[in-house]
């Protein structure tokens, strides 16, 4: 698994990855194999790059977990906010790709507060975007 720690982004395994108490799995509805290979090596192109403090998504050589998922998927129109004078994107920013009305995600499984949603995956996404 790729991911941007506070180390850095790194290649880890799907134990260390795992060893967290949210997490949901989205899948492309619709993705061709050549935009999934793509995708994939614009993910790995991230491996090494420290991590961005700043939340800054204008930047590319600095950045955190939201932004690879913004830097890998580039044919979706990602909402960004604003915040403190930089444009950032969140993992909340992320999932409403899953629940809009049309999404470009499925919600393949989720997992909160440690425990396997076995419920409408996405009405309990939308449930938990809607507390915030």
């Amino acid at each position: 698994m790729v991911e941007a720690l506070r180390d850095g982004v790194q290649i880890n395994s799907l134990e260390h990855f795992l060893n967290i108490d949210d997490f949901s799995i989205l899948r492309y509805k619709e993705e061709t194999n050549d935009e999934k290979a793509k995708r994939i090596i614009l993910t790995l192109r991230q491996v090494g790059k420290e991590y961005d403090f700043n939340f800054d998504v204008e930047t590319s050589d600095k950045i955190v977990c939201s932004e690879l998922v913004y830097i890998s998927c580039t044919s979706i129109n990602w909402q960004t906010d604003k915040l403190l004078g930089r444009h950032t994107i969140s993992p909340d920013n992320v999932a409403i790709k899953s629940v809009e009305e049309r999404s470009v995600f499925s919600i393949i499984n989720l997992i909160h507060d440690g425990k396997i949603v076995h419920a409408n995956h996405k009405e309990f996404m939308k449930k938990l975007l809607s507390s915030i």
